[in-house]
């Protein structure tokens, strides 16, 4: 019974789906699924990367961490989190996700990042986080109340693509470090009551903001 796998890598290719819940420790692992492939992880709490690619590529394709519910990501280097193509990461229990340097890209149509869970995205002063939603991908953070600490960029690029910061209530970050944008008929949802921004560019075209 494998229950722990340190650096590396894990994939899994073709229509396919492989279930490992004896698994409980991933550290520095990185993890992709394509081609319709299903890659579930259901008893990894934690997660601590230097850097590292997390990666669902291809219609039906799916790396799934359920009960994922701590994950510090990137020390220093970056790490990738990818749906592409209409793959789909779902990191439904995920209440923060901390680290220096994050990269979301979702990228293709139902390509979806799913941060359904989280209600922060916090860090360090020197922190870099990007989310980007493009060509009909989207990434879920409906419950996000709080964006706080270093740079945080999202940006939601092409028409049906989206990304649902619904429930934000306060972006605060330093002088010059963060941005909203949406372009080429990218949505980006909001409240629809008052909140703070704090040194955040926002770079809305057309009617992209809901």
């Amino acid at each position: 019974l494998v229950t722990r796998l340190q650096g590396g890598s894990l994939g899994l290719s073709g229509n396919g789906a492989l279930g490992l819940p004896g698994l409980t420790n991933i550290d520095e692992t990185s993890l992709s699924a394509d081609s319709g492939a299903v890659l579930a992880l259901p008893n990894v709490r934690n997660y601590v990367s230097y850097s590292g690619t997390w990666q669902a590529s291809g219609a039906g394709s799916r790396v799934v961490l359920a009960g994922l519910t701590n994950a510090t990501c990137g020390y220093g280097r970056w790490h990738y989190i990818n749906a592409l193509s209409g793959g789909r990461i779902e990191l439904p229990m995920l209440p923060d996700l901390g680290g220096t340097y994050v990269q979301v890209v979702a990228d293709g149509a139902g390509s979806l990042a799913d941060f359904s869970g989280m209600t922060g995205i916090s860090g360090l002063s020197s922190r870099q986080f990007s989310f980007t939603a493009q060509n009909q991908g989207a990434i879920d953070l409906h419950q996000v109340q709080s964006i706080s600490g270093g740079a945080c960029q999202l940006v939601a690029d092409g028409t049906g693509s989206w990304i649902d910061l619904s429930s934000l209530s306060s972006f605060v970050t330093p002088l010059g470090a963060s941005g909203l944008t949406s372009r080429n008929g990218g949505t980006i949802l909001l409240n629809n009551v008052v909140f703070l921004l704090v040194n955040v560019a926002l770079n809305f075209a057309g009617n992209p903001v809901l």
